[in-house]
């Protein structure tokens, strides 16, 4: 009984922080469905909206080393619930901005510093109650980044055409804030914290942790493909449903959904089957790391080529389904489930400096090359 208790509990988990991710990538995208009803209400420039996704991108690279030395010292739950508790009030409040300051401070460094402690504290926490499903595990949770993309491109976009912008802060902040309150009277401490207070993972210095890995030449190598393959994503996400309102008219529903449904759809797809795959490979296939490396840059080039095709070509919707779900299906390989087992054992701190050297990369799968 004790077993099928924590065998539910492990799968509840996956669950629970899904909808707590689903909410971390749905705040994040509502910002670029509404950026145009932004702007003009304000009265502010396309620099001006660059420069607000761009700050909240750089505050989530510098927290996310802290975020991992805190996850090596604090209880994993309660980190998890103040971030969502932090980015959710700030999306939130969000809503109630007048100016370019307001929009920097509440969505870009409110809302990036919420979101950045998220990340490894619940890929830990995963990765404590999965032993053997680990990557399918991670896997699952990641889902919840397309999901929620999806989701809040067509959700936002419709509230925003019928009640405003600020009405769709409101609401994904909102619910943000309940799903806190479920969470804390769900979720269970960290394993490590209760099986010993110091903690199971490794406690390097950061200055070590940092020489370790810049010793391996193929990280700088990775982090620099990275770090393309987020220069042509971010754009991506950022401006596409602007670019499809502004140019065809449509409206900020549907730019919102066309924008991301087919890119995210095939990744939602390829991600449950790399997992499957990683699981039963990893640990009899030693190069997979070599084949993370060359998709990892063949995914840069599938976006980047998307891109262009909507911007430069004419435009047709079959074309765009077509590039963007070939861009999408790639994701899934640059992502957690090829690099799960090569992470085993990797203090925490370690991993969050690798999966954050691209600064804007949403994992951690670097690691890879290092180990």
């Amino acid at each position: 009984m004790l077993k099928l208790k924590k065998i539910a509990y492990k799968w509840e988990l996956v669950i629970l922080l899904w909808l707590a991710l689903f909410f971390n990538q749905a705040d994040r995208q509502v910002f670029n469905v509404v950026l145009p009803a932004i702007r003009d209400d304000l009265g502010l420039t396309d620099a001006n909206m660059g420069l607000i996704a761009t700050v909240l991108l750089l505050v989530c690279g510098l927290l996310v080393p802290v975020a991992g030395i805190a996850g090596d010292r604090c209880n994993k739950k309660n980190i998890i619930l103040v971030s969502l508790l932090v980015w959710s009030g700030a999306t939130l409040v969000t809503g109630m901005s007048c100016s370019l300051w307001h929009l920097i401070l509440l969505r870009s460094v409110a809302t990036g510093g919420g979101e950045a402690f998220y990340f490894p504290a619940a890929s830990a926490l995963i990765g404590e109650s999965h032993e053997k499903t680990r990557a399918t595990a991670l896997s699952i949770h990641q889902t919840a980044v397309y999901v929620g993309i999806i989701c809040s491109g067509y959700l936002a976009g419709m509230i925003a055409d019928a009640y405003g912008w600020r009405m769709a802060f409101y609401t994904f902040g909102g619910f943000g804030i309940i799903l806190a309150f479920v969470l804390y009277n769900r979720l269970r401490d960290s394993v490590v914290q209760k099986k010993d207070g110091a903690g199971l993972v490794p406690r390097a210095g950061v200055k070590d942790l940092a020489v370790a890995i810049f010793k391996k030449p193929s990280f700088i190598l990775l982090a620099l493909a990275f770090a393309g393959m987020n220069f042509a994503g971010v754009g991506f996400l950022v401006w596409m449903p602007t670019f499809l309102h502004e140019k065809y008219g449509f409206t900020l529903s549907r730019a919102g959904f066309d924008a991301t449904f087919y890119h995210h759809i095939a990744a939602f797809v390829g991600v449950l089957a790399a997992a499957r795959i990683t699981d039963f490979l990893t640990y009899k296939m030693k190069r997979i790391r070599v084949i993370v490396s060359m998709l990892v840059c063949s995914r840069a080039r599938h976006l980047s080529v998307s891109w262009a095709k909507a911007v430069l070509c004419r435009f047709s919707m079959s074309r765009w389904c077509c590039s963007a779900f070939s861009a999408g299906f790639m994701n899934p390989t640059s992502g957690r489930p090829f690099t799960t087992s090569s992470t085993s054992g990797i203090g925490l701190r370690l991993r969050v400096l690798c999966w954050r050297s691209g600064l804007s990369s949403e994992r951690w799968p670097l690691t890879s090359s290092v180990f």
